[in-house]
Order: structure tokens, then sequence, then C-alpha cells
């Protein structure tokens, strides 16, 4: 698509678009948005990204990004900006600085005439539909807030650039790597810059207060290197070192930024964890989680906006379509989580000296992990595992499939739908 001169999206070129609207109005509708054709498509995406971002650091995902993911770059780019030109404004209350209201006044205002640089000539008509997610991604004006559900509505906008053509197949890691690395690097100076809320957060039983996804991609990115130990992101020299190039580093490293306190103490489900066997078990659990936690959730499924791109209508599953297929079997995998089996480690492994309490046993620096994979190398390993796991009052809730060795059988069919998933994208967008 990059010419701009034909559509190869899953949409035809001739497709009449419309304004997009929030039709999850009740409980009850809650069913229908689970087997709808969005919800099984945008957790396609998500999942398909995930496999094709495996062992990836963003350097490596990043090179030889298209003009289209290019593009995308340079519009966060106009957007990171605005924020200087709009500075905060003195005020008395601590949260929520109204400046916030006149960026993205501003945004509302000039969207139209950046999807149009953006996109080609084409594909102006998708506008009227595709801007509100881009809108809803960067927070709510009137609560001055940002949460996952932001987050989710900006993702819904670039799988609808996959979908109407401007993003192909080829694009998928750069996307992660670059693109959403980049929005991450936004919403986190909207956040700080004008001392944006939490939207729905659960404090410290949440993994974080503001993302989900670059958990899960993060943990991706770490999979199948043998480089890097599930204890690395509790290690501060290591997360300040390789954050640039590890979403989940990145993530750990804004959390310490923004929050005091020993960090079992402040992001208790994180710090549990971290003692998972393995990244790919850490993986799958939170795609779990993630619908469970997020997807699930009415108060933010609620103010999800459905038009002809993304629709409630009923999925259906023709017996010829393996696209279709891909996205009925992902779906299948179980909707509810046993949050109970983990212990989480005690605070002392890391408040009385955080880098004592990782042993190194290996020289390999991670940044070799790329060379390591290429050789099939496994038996290379970073740091060692804090050997201190103790009961905690308080119960954990995350799901025993991060733990659970029972859980193997599960995580073979997990691997195998994730696998077909990957196979779906390509007749989706090539």
């Amino acid at each position: 698509m990059a010419n701009g001169h034909e559509n190869n999206g899953l949409i035809p070129a001739d497709h009449e678009y419309i304004k997009a609207s929030k039709m999850v109005k009740n409980i009850g509708d809650m069913q229908r948005w689970e087997k709808s054709e969005a919800y099984k498509e945008f957790f396609g995406f998500i999942c398909t990204v995930n496999i094709s971002i495996k062992a990836k650091s963003n350097s490596a995902g990043s090179k030889n990004a298209s003009e289209s993911v290019n593009k995308i770059c340079e519009l966060l780019e106009v957007l990171d900006k605005w924020i200087d030109e709009i500075p905060p404004i003195n005020q008395p209350q601590r949260f929520g600085n109204q400046a916030y209201r006149k960026w993205h006044s501003r945004l509302e205002g000039e969207i139209s005439q950046l999807l149009q640089n953006l996109l080609p000539e084409p594909l102006h008509k998708s506008i009227i539909e595709i801007k509100i997610y881009l809108i809803e991604g960067f927070g709510n004006s009137t609560r001055i807030d940002y949460g996952t559900g932001h987050e989710l509505s900006f993702l819904l906008f670039l799988c609808a650039l996959f979908k109407i053509g401007y993003l192909q197949i080829n694009d998928q890691v750069a996307i992660a790597c670059k693109v959403f690395v980049r929005y991450l690097e936004l919403v986190r100076k909207l956040q700080i810059t004008y001392h944006m809320e939490p939207a729905g957060s659960r404090g410290v039983w949440s993994l974080d207060d503001y993302q989900f996804v670059p958990f899960i991609w993060g943990s991706s990115q770490f999979m199948e290197t043998g480089c890097w130990e599930t204890t690395c992101f509790l290690n501060p020299n290591i997360v300040d070192k390789y954050a640039n190039e590890y979403m989940f580093l990145s993530c750990i490293q804004y959390i310490n930024s923004v929050k005091t306190g020993p960090f079992p103490e402040h992001s208790n489900q994180l710090w549990s964890i971290s003692a998972v066997s393995s990244w790919s078990k850490i993986n799958t659990g939170l795609l779990k989680m993630y619908k469970d936690e997020v997807l699930a959730k009415f108060p933010l499924v609620q103010h999800i906006y459905f038009g002809s791109i993304f629709t409630l209508k009923p999925f259906t599953v023709p017996v010829a379509s393996p696209l279709k297929s891909s996205f009925y079997a992902l779906n299948q995998l179980p909707s509810k989580m046993n949050y109970c089996n983990i212990k989480p480690m005690i605070s002392t492994a890391v408040t009385s000296s955080q880098n004592s309490a990782y042993e190194k046993v290996d020289s390999s620096d991670p940044a070799t992990c790329q060379n390591i994979t290429e050789s099939k190398d496994k038996g290379s390993s970073t740091f060692k595992v804090p050997s201190v796991v103790a009961e905690s009052s308080t119960t954990s809730k995350l799901s025993s499939d991060f733990i659970n060795d029972k859980g193997d059988d599960k995580k073979g069919k997990l691997s195998n739908i994730l696998k077909g998933v990957s196979r779906m994208f390509s007749p989706l967008i090539g």
C-alpha cells in the first residue's frame, strides 16, 4: 500500500465507512462483545504481533521499517511537540492539569488533517471511522486520565490500519518494536506533564497503573533467547541499561521513576511474576490475564467504538475459511483464571541490597541474545532466580497457569493455536 494505488487489506476498496459509536450499553451486551467479529479480530491481532516479535529487541524489530510505519512515528512526533507547545498551568490540585484539555482539543481539531497527511488519498474516506480510535488512544479530556482502555483504542487504530490495507504483513514487527514503543514514550510524557490520573487502576493488584500490552509483547521479546531469567527486571542496573531495547524493562523503569518504596510493595503482581519458571509461561499467563482483566470488564468495554471496521456482528466460522477458523480457535482459550497459587516473594530480597539478590551465573551479555538464539544455544543464562520465596497472608491474584506444570498440556494447545494465528494474519493483510 506504500504506493497508495491499491488496497491489499481485508476491507474492499469500495467499502463505505461510517462514524463509529459506542454500542455496549449494559452488562447484557458483554456476551455480544465476546462473541463478536471485533473481539476475535482484535485479540487475534494482539496474539499475532506477540508471536512476530518473539526474541526480538526494539532495535532489531525496527530495522528496515517501511515508509508507512515511519510516517506513523512522524505523526506521533507531531503530537509530542504539541506537549512542549502547551505547558502545564499552575493550579492547586495535584492531578489532572487542565492544560491537557487544550492539548486534547487540538488533537480533536487537527486529527483529520493529520490522518490525511498519513494515508494515501484512496484511503481518506476511512478517516471518518478510524479517527476516533486515535483520539481515544491518548486519554480522556473530561477526567484527564489514561488507562488500559485508551491503550486498547490506540491498538484498535493500528489494527484498523492493517484491515484497510495501509499496513502490510511485513509491518507486524515494526508496529510493536517501533510504533508502539514510540507511543509509550508519548503517553508517558503526557502522564507526567499533565499529571494524568490512572483510569480504573486497581493499585498494587494491577500490573501497572496505565499499561498492559507492553508487558505481553515485552515478555515475548525475552522468549527463546536463553539470556534472560525471569528475575532480570528486578535488577535496577539491568533495567536502566536495556530499557530502550525491551518493552518490559522500559515499563519497569517507568514504574520505578514514578513510584517510591520497595518494589514488592508497590508492584506486587510483577514481583510475583518474577517467580515464574520461564518467559513462555509468563507470556501465556499474561494473554489469559488480558482477556479476563481487560477485555472482559464492562467498565472498559463500554467505551469501545464500533462501526463497519470493527463490528458487534456474531462471529461465524465458514468451513472454507482458514482465516476465520484461526480466529475462532484462538478465542477458545479458557476465559476464567484461578488467581491463587503464586506465592509472592518477600521484599527483603531487594530492599537490603537489590544488586546482591542476583547472582550472576554466566558472563554472557544480554546484548548477544540474538546470536545466542540463532545458534540455538539454550544453556546460556545471565541471572539466577532469588532463592527466597515465602508465604503471604495476602493471596496473589495471578493465574496458576503461570507456574503449574500440570498446565503444560494447555500451554501446548495454546502454542498450536497461536501458530495458527500467525498464519492467519497473512491472508488477512496480504
